[in-house]
């Protein structure tokens, strides 16, 4: 009965036996995760005096830096997430959601895509692909809490991006291993909001595309280092090809592809978006020390020696139940804990945009998987051909 702490008490969810641990040890990190994220996004929201340079008013993100404007879309899928753990309380952080999502969509060119970072008066399929995946998070997240007017919105919003993408060839152009995978992402989701056909049929084409692209792209796509041999792919290893001055495996962004394989299967419930975050998994804990760094030394886009990043990604939690033999993720979360609280420091940060995005890409990953699909799901299909290094 050790388990019964603060955080189980505060969430309702009663005791549980030690042995009983060993099969919800993915729900204990997640329940850790939303009180965490909770307590995070009400420090990041407030401005905590005058020359607080990071707050919220009415949607509206003072940043300190406008580097990254859809860095904000962290803030809503974090709040979109506390809202959907903590429905008792979940108001104040359904209009953060809501509000910081429809100021971002206002943004949004006739074209479908979301400005340029740099000019805004230009298209950008990354920026595009990237909004994509939160906004579709959130219009997840919130579906039946938000009005049928703003559900709408969303879903018109979600439809010109996905068409954007789809218009500027951004499902047959390989630029990188993450973007292509994020591109597919948010055509499910966009799919998925608006019941759109044309749009699940351009998500699977996106989805092969990725995996398997055409001789012309014969350099990138996935690749086994451990071809697997189980149909949920959880004993083998791979990564999607990464660009660089010579195209192959970087683990800065291995990280972020399984963070968005994690996410779509959470969001799609899709079995081959789990197979994927296996492998990924796989390949990134060979380089992941007892402190839960991750070596991304010699990467095709960081080629630099003695380079780590703190391991942040979901997936190794996400696989967790379904593969008892897995890691442990509560150190990790733990590792991901500290991390923010000694960096996250408004006196001395040069970039609280990325704060914001990891926020939401990772930290509220967590603390969405209390609602994880069934493993049963992972174990439906057969391999597919992928490219052995």
């Amino acid at each position: 009965m050790l388990l019964c702490g603060l955080v189980l008490s505060m969430l309702s969810l009663g005791c549980v036996t030690q042995s009983q641990a060993q099969t919800t040890r993915t729900a204990v990190v997640s329940d850790s995760a939303a009180v965490f994220l909770e307590g995070k996004l009400d420090e990041l929201t407030r401005q905590s005096s005058a020359t607080d340079p990071l707050y919220e008013s009415d949607g509206r993100w003072h940043l300190g830096d406008d580097s990254c404007k859809r860095c904000v879309l962290g803030g809503a899928v974090a709040a979109a997430t506390i809202a959907t753990r903590f429905p008792e309380r979940g108001t104040h952080f359904r209009d953060l959601a809501r509000q910081t999502v429809d100021r971002f969509i206002a943004t949004q060119l006739p074209s479908g895509s979301f400005p340029n970072a740099v000019d805004p008066s230009k298209s950008d399929g990354i920026e595009t692909e990237f909004a994509g995946v939160q906004i579709g998070t959130v219009a997840h997240l919130l579906d039946g809490q938000v009005s049928a007017a703003t559900s709408a919105r969303w879903a018109r919003s979600l439809r010109a991006a996905a068409h954007y993408l789809i218009d500027a060839d951004m499902t047959t152009y390989y630029v990188n291993g993450n973007i292509n995978l994020g591109t597919t992402l948010t055509l499910g989701l966009a799919a998925q909001a608006t019941g759109d056909a044309d749009l699940q049929q351009a998500f699977e084409r996106s989805w092969d595309f990725t995996l398997h692209p055409p001789e012309r792209w014969k350099a990138y796509g996935l690749r086994f280092t451990k071809a697997p041999k189980r149909a949920d792919w959880a004993d083998g290893a791979g990564y999607l090809v990464e660009a660089g001055a010579t195209p192959g495996f970087d683990a800065h962004y291995t990280q972020l592809q399984s963070s968005l394989a994690t996410r779509m299967w959470l969001m799609l419930g899709d079995a081959r978006a789990l197979r994927l975050a296996n492998v990924l998994t796989n390949t990134l804990l060979k380089r992941v020390d007892d402190s839960w760094n991750l070596d991304t030394s010699d990467g095709s886009r960081h080629p630099g020696s003695d380079l780590s990043f703190p391991f942040v990604t979901a997936s190794l939690a996400a696989a967790g139940d379904c593969r008892p033999a897995l890691r442990g993720a509560g150190g990790q979360f733990d590792h991901v804990e500290s991390w923010f609280d000694r960096n996250l420091d408004p006196a001395s940060l040069g970039d609280n945009a990325t704060w914001l995005f990891y926020l939401g890409n990772d930290v509220a990953t967590f603390a969405m998987l209390d609602a994880h699909p069934a493993c049963s799901q992972a174990q439906a299909a057969t391999v597919p051909r992928a490219k052995r290094r």
